[in-house]
């Protein structure tokens, strides 16, 4: 495996083979995540999120309904064959902007074998992108696209336009979905406390912190679906739209109580299945956590507490836990959170990124056994770890 990885290393040199590379990447990344797609012909847009799309504002405000209504402006009919191809074009305009964040990296690092096993970690992890593979159409993968446009933007422009980006990027998040709140706000405002802690800056992110907050709070408790009760809406949705729509995705929309989601999360999570689904993910995932432990240990001294707490602000996420059984799904968004702010740090901090290439070379043996169980395990599922833990639980 390390002969494998240095050899791709210095073919990477010549920008067509590094550009073939990429693309081949991506599609294994695809055919590992997807393989029914390849062998059946099978799309892995479920019904379930598919029929999110059918949500606008034909008659009057829904949560989550902002993709749906764009949709109806653009006059584009929602059949399951067109969001389908919408949905696996938005992987890939969020893979697309994953590797033009590294390529801003590689152009300066290209002969620095630490930041090659750095790309591939993060490219081949089991909760990155073939996480976004196999849950293709969840609306996940247009906040992520939106969250690394932000941070890109954050590194150069001035206090008023950081101010005026970061409350619209997370106002159209939360009427993507309300839960952006927790999956990447905080991530956001802490980068952009990161990048400016002047005073005015400071006033600021306090101000867009209570105006988002507030509006998640305006979008959950009011973006309930009124116009028709439940069972009707399904079956007015079902007459448009075919059998595809699923009534415990409409459900979503309609009156729902926190108590009782956070009820029927406790009871499907103390499951012996559900428990040893975890105790997998835990083994399986194990090395990695290892290796990043590692290198929070090695930097620790070196950081700053607003770098420590920017990085603690990534698993955000997982304060989603009590309130949904997307429990690995939860993770996925927490290590994709890490993952971005390592990318970040290192594009930011010419220091940074040095220890953490340095550290990664110096860590190879993990690295590439890592590498190697990320193709192994596959994606990183949603409300189970790994495929092959299905077959036997």
């Amino acid at each position: 495996m390390e002969n494998l990885i240095r050899y791709l290393h210095k073919k990477t040199t010549n920008t067509w083979l590094s550009l073939t590379l990429s693309l081949s990447l991506i599609f294994l990344l695809w055919l590992r995540a997807n393989p029914d797609l390849f062998i059946f012909g099978e799309s892995y847009l479920s019904s379930w999120r598919y029929t999110h799309y059918l949500f606008s504002y034909e008659s009057g405000f829904v949560k989550r309904g902002l993709i749906g209504e764009l949709l109806s402006v653009l006059s584009i009919k929602p059949s399951y064959s067109t969001i389908n191809y919408i949905a696996y074009s938005s992987v890939f305009i969020l893979i697309f902007a994953v590797f033009f964040i590294l390529k801003k990296l590689w152009d300066t690092n290209k002969n620095n074998y630490g930041f090659f096993l750095l790309l591939l970690f993060i490219t081949t992890s089991p909760a990155t992108l073939q996480h976004f593979f196999y849950d293709v159409g969840r609306f996940d993968i247009y906040i992520y696209t939106g969250v690394i446009a932000l941070l890109y933007i954050l590194d150069s422009v001035s206090t008023i336009t950081k101010f005026l980006t970061v409350n619209l990027f997370l106002s159209l998040f939360i009427l993507i979905h309300e839960a952006a709140f927790f999956i990447v706000a905080p991530m956001i405002f802490m980068y952009w406390y990161y990048k400016d802690s002047s005073k005015q800056s400071l006033a600021l992110q306090i101000i867009s912190f209570f105006f988002i907050f507030f509006l998640t709070y305006l979008v959950a408790t009011n973006g309930d679906y009124t116009s028709l009760p439940l069972q009707a809406h399904v079956k007015k949705l079902v007459s448009n739209y075919g059998g595809k729509v699923v009534e415990n995705s409409v459900a979503v929309i309609h009156k729902s109580d926190l108590q009782y989601n956070i009820y029927m999360t406790f009871e499907r999570s103390f499951t012996l299945k559900r428990l040893l689904h975890h105790l997998i993910f835990l083994l399986c995932m194990l090395p990695s956590a290892y290796l990043l432990f590692g290198l929070y240990k090695k930097a620790s001294q070196r950081i700053t507490l607003e770098i420590k707490i920017l990085l603690l602000s990534g698993m955000s996420p997982l304060a989603l836990y009590p309130l949904g059984y997307d429990h690995f799904r939860w993770w996925s968004l927490a290590i994709t959170n890490i993952m971005l702010i390592i990318l970040f740090l290192c594009l930011n901090d010419k220091n940074i990124s040095t220890m953490v290439f340095k550290y990664f070379e110096d860590k190879r043996k993990l690295v590439n056994l890592i590498i190697m169980l990320g193709f192994i395990l596959g994606p990183l599922r949603v409300m189970t770890s790994f495929l092959f833990a299905e077959n036997f639980i």
